[in-house]
């Protein structure tokens, strides 16, 4: 008899609706970015998202993804995660989910500034 596993992970990639996305890291000293080929974004949900001093507006979104996605970086609050579209989102709180596997991130809309 064979048995298979799936890790939290592995469970993660077989979701629908996973895109691909930017990360990019803002460091004092150098900013760099991977690209994490698969990310959900959904609602912020205040029961599974209670994060203390995270402002949450009517743009936020949460933002997940696999830990070993970022190639041995920490998600840390003020980087940036830039969507399919185009659209950046900044990191307004972080939290790691299923064993320490999945990246969980609230995240707040960047505008980008129009000149007329």
């Amino acid at each position: 008899m064979v048995e298979s596993y799936l890790t939290p992970e592995a469970d993660f990639l077989l979701l629908d609706g996973l895109e691909s996305v930017e990360v990019f890291f803002i460091r004092p000293n150098a900013s760099h970015s991977v690209q994490v080929p698969k990310a959900m974004s959904g609602s912020v949900d205040l029961r599974r998202d209670a994060f203390a001093d995270v402002s949450i507006g009517s743009s936020s979104r949460a933002w997940s993804f696999p830990v070993s996605s970022l190639e041995g970086e920490t998600l840390e609050i003020g980087d940036l995660i830039q969507d399919e579209a185009g659209i950046r989102w900044e990191v307004a709180g972080v939290t790691l989910r299923s064993f320490d596997t999945i990246y969980r991130a609230i995240c707040n809309r960047l505008r980008r500034n129009v000149s007329a």
